[in-house]
């Protein structure tokens, strides 16, 4: 059974509806006071209205992936299977930032146009390894931030290895894959199909 971060335990749910390196991300320069800062930046100007986004013209980033994915580098193996599945069997567009980030770009900023307004919905990939990283930090805080309340975009958790799910996360619905990856039919079934689902759902 799953755990919180804060030691109480969570209800195992059924799924609700060449990659990264995190030296590369870290290479770039920010800490994770510094990207929480930039979170930080991001929602003020969300909250008073602003005009512009992390440096950019609101709305210059038009919805043209469905999936953002997010990931640790010590489980590219897995995000490389989730991003060729969802590509080959649902013919879904997947956006993976080492890959699809455009040359010139900042690629904080570029990453958090991409969360916001970019991509229908993001998935992450939730194990020991994401709970440390810093730059999975700021992926899955500016989903969240951007996810409540809005009904074009969707944030989805993929359990892919046992670990305390983030407080912040607790009160959505994850994909629970170590729950049936010893059995491939009830894994196809019951995780992947599910999956499917929740990644082509459209309010």
């Amino acid at each position: 059974m799953a755990e919180d971060c804060d030691g109480s335990p969570d209800t195992l749910v059924t799924p609700p509806n060449s990659l990264a390196t995190e030296s590369t991300y870290l290479s770039r320069g920010f800490n994770s006071h510094e990207l929480n800062f930039k979170i930080e930046q991001l929602a003020l100007h969300d909250d008073e209205g602003g005009d512009y986004h992390m440096g950019h013209r609101a709305g210059k980033t038009k919805q043209r992936y469905d999936i953002f994915l997010s990931f640790a580098q010590e489980d590219r193996e897995f995000a490389e299977e989730v991003k060729v599945r969802l590509q080959t069997k649902k013919k879904l567009k997947v956006f993976v930032p080492s890959e699809d980030v455009m040359p010139g770009e900042v690629f904080s900023e570029q990453v958090a146009d991409m969360i916001k307004q970019g991509c229908r919905k993001t998935v992450i990939i939730l194990s020991p390894s994401y709970l440390v990283s810093p730059w999975c930090s700021f992926e899955s805080h500016l989903a969240l931030h951007h996810s409540p309340d809005s009904k074009e975009h969707i944030l989805i958790p993929v359990l892919y290895q046992k670990c305390c799910i983030p407080s912040f996360l607790s009160h959505i619905c994850y994909a629970d894959y170590p729950r049936y990856s010893q059995d491939p039919s009830k894994c196809e079934q019951y995780f992947w199909e599910k999956f499917y689902k929740a990644c082509q759902h459209t309010v």
